[in-house]
């Protein structure tokens, strides 16, 4: 989903008007991952987060997790801004998530964003990961370590009794 406005504005439409400007620019693509649990989805979000652009966010977040994903990655590794709303959006997302039995983390946040984040939001953030590469690894390394192990010697061996 990648949304690019190019309308003009019509003179007689105020500053709160509902139109976005020309300027604001953000593309939101997915991408799906197997996993142990369903599926990883992968949401990766690039350019500016602004009141403009938001509703853009917000509809990339929703159609995400719309999809029941068994887990959602949303890679900023490419997002140049993002206002405080978003980061708040990205932050109660997690609840959303949590709501719906998704596992929900994002990744690759710049310093400026991480460091924004950890000062006001920090007793409510979703997980973090440096790179969405580690986070998708995190999470097929976790379905590894809980998965139960198969009884090698019942599979492979017939019981006496059994047909």
């Amino acid at each position: 989903m990648c949304r690019q406005i190019t309308q003009e504005i019509p003179q007689s439409l105020s500053a709160t008007s509902a139109i976005p400007p020309p300027w604001c620019l953000l593309c939101c693509a997915t991408e799906s991952f197997p996993c142990v649990a369903g599926e990883i989805i992968v949401l990766r979000v690039s350019g500016e987060v602004d009141l403009c652009t938001l509703p853009t966010l917000q509809t990339a977040l929703d159609h995400s997790l719309d999809q029941h994903p068994a887990h959602l990655v949303v890679d900023l590794a490419q997002m140049a801004f993002c206002s405080g709303r978003g980061l708040d959006l990205l932050a109660q997302t997690r609840h959303t998530a949590a709501d719906n039995a998704i596992s929900y983390a994002v990744s690759g946040a710049l310093p400026h964003i991480d460091r924004l984040w950890t000062l006001f939001w920090d007793s409510d953030l979703p997980v973090r990961c440096r790179s969405t590469t580690a986070a998708v690894i995190a999470i097929w390394a976790a379905e590894v370590r809980t998965a139960p192990e198969p009884d090698l010697l019942r599979t492979a061996l017939p019981v006496a009794g059994d047909t």
